[in-house]
C-alpha cells in the first residue's frame, strides 16, 4: 500500500509505475565503481517545452544524475549493467530520445574533486540512520496500535521511506557508507512487509 502513494508524486504515473514499483530491486542494480561516469547531454529548453523539462529533471533525478554544468549531467557508472540499460530507463522515464548517453573517465584534478561535491553523502548517510531508527522504532510499537491507526502510519512512514530508496542515487562504495545504506533499505523491507499484513488483516476484518 505504501508504494501507491509514489504514484501521486508525477505528471504521468503510467509511465513510471514499473520503475517505481521495482523499488525492491534497486540494490541489486547496483555495481562496483570502475572509476568511469555516465554522462548526459542536453540541450537547454524553451518555456514552451516545460512539461518536457520536467520529465527530463524527473528522469535525471531518479537515476541520481547532477548537474556538470547547463548542459551535462554526470553520475558515477556503477549502476545497471550496461550503458545502454541506464539508456534505456533514462529514455523511459522521459529524457529526450535523441539526448546522447555515453561513458567518461580520467578528468582532470580539479574537475574531479568538483564533481565529487555534486553529492552529499554524509547527508544522505544521515538520512539512511534517521529513517532507519524511525521505522526500527515503529516496528516494535506497531503490534500494540489499533489496526486503524497501524494502517495509516504504515501508509504514511512506509510512503516516505520509499520515496526516498526511489530517489536516492545509489553512490558507490567509495564514496558512501553502504553497510548504512543496506539496515535502511532492510528496515524499509520489513516496513512494507508489515503494512501488507496489516492492510490485509484491516480489508479483511472490513469485508467479514
Amino acid at each position: 500500500p505504501a508504494g501507491r502513494a509514489l504514484y501521486q508524486l508525477t505528471d504521468d504515473a503510467h509511465t513510471l509505475a514499473d520503475d517505481v514499483a521495482a523499488w525492491r530491486t534497486r540494490s541489486t542494480r547496483v555495481r562496483p565503481w570502475d572509476g568511469s561516469y555516465i554522462v548526459v547531454q542536453a540541450e537547454k529548453l524553451s518555456r514552451s517545452e516545460a512539461k518536457q523539462q520536467r520529465a527530463r529533471a524527473r528522469a535525471l533525478l531518479m537515476l541520481g544524475f547532477q548537474p556538470l554544468n547547463e548542459h551535462l549531467f554526470i553520475r558515477p557508472n556503477n549502476i545497471e549493467d550496461t550503458l545502454q540499460s541506464v539508456r534505456y530507463r533514462l529514455y523511459k522515464l522521459g529524457l529526450e530520445k535523441d539526448a546522447p548517453v555515453f561513458e567518461a573517465r580520467d578528468f582532470d584534478t580539479d574537475l574531479q574533486r568538483r564533481i565529487t561535491t555534486l553529492w552529499n553523502p554524509r547527508e544522505l548517510e544521515g538520512n539512511y540512520a534517521q529513517l532507519e531508527k524511525k521505522m526500527r522504532t515503529w516496528l516494535e510499537r506497531s503490534g500494540s496500535l489499533e489496526p486503524e491507526v497501524a494502517a495509516r502510519e504504515s501508509f504514511l512512514l512506509g510512503g516516505t521511506a520509499i520515496k526516498h530508496v526511489v530517489y536516492d542515487p545509489f553512490l558507490p562504495a567509495e564514496w558512501v557508507n553502504v553497510q548504512a545504506r543496506e539496515r535502511f533499505l532492510s528496515a524499509v523491507d520489513e516496513v512494507d512487509q508489515a503494512g501488507m499484513r496489516i492492510w490485509s488483516g484491516l480489508w479483511a476484518s472490513m469485508e467479514g
